[in-house]
């Protein structure tokens, strides 16, 4: 997944070719491939199949200058709803927020968002030394998952693991 253009704001957006460029790689890729790995997989007695979703907090609240990337996840969550719903054999979780994680894309909104106040607030993050690591957040997602303890749907999030 990407960010896309977050030096952007909402009304700077009117290149359609870089729109739909967005959409296809964040959203339409994600419903290909799901349904391809889910296809290739199909139900086996005994063995279980998990989709696991990384959402956001984007996907429920907007960021300014994030309209594509809030706008992205917001239609993923709800393409997974639908396989949790349409698919009942097939366990979804969404993992709601990863955590403030020290990636790239970290780097970016720190640098590259178009409203300052977006920039300051990720900044102070890093700063103070807010940001997880990779690896503890996907450690925490492991232990849920060989837990096996959530409902198919459940949005769960770094924190309350």
């Amino acid at each position: 997944g990407s960010l896309g253009d977050i030096s952007k704001s909402f009304l700077d957006l009117t290149d359609l070719e870089e729109i739909n460029a967005y959409f296809s790689f964040n959203v339409s890729s994600a419903l290909s491939l799901t349904c391809t790995a889910l296809r290739a997989f199909g139900a086996r007695p005994g063995r279980s199949r998990t989709v696991v979703n990384i959402s956001s907090l984007c996907a429920r609240e907007p960021f300014r200058s994030w309209a594509l990337y809030c706008a992205g996840k917001a239609a993923r969550d709800m393409l997974f709803r639908v396989l949790a719903l349409e698919e009942p054999g097939v366990r979804v979780i969404f993992f709601s927020s990863p955590g403030p994680l020290d990636t790239d894309m970290q780097l970016l909104a720190r640098t590259k968002t178009a409203d300052p106040g977006m920039r300051q607030h990720f900044q102070r993050m890093q700063e103070n030394g807010q940001l997880i690591q990779s690896s503890v957040s996907a450690q925490k997602l492991l232990r849920l998952l060989q837990e096996d303890s959530f409902p198919s749907g459940a949005h769960v999030d770094f924190y309350d693991i």
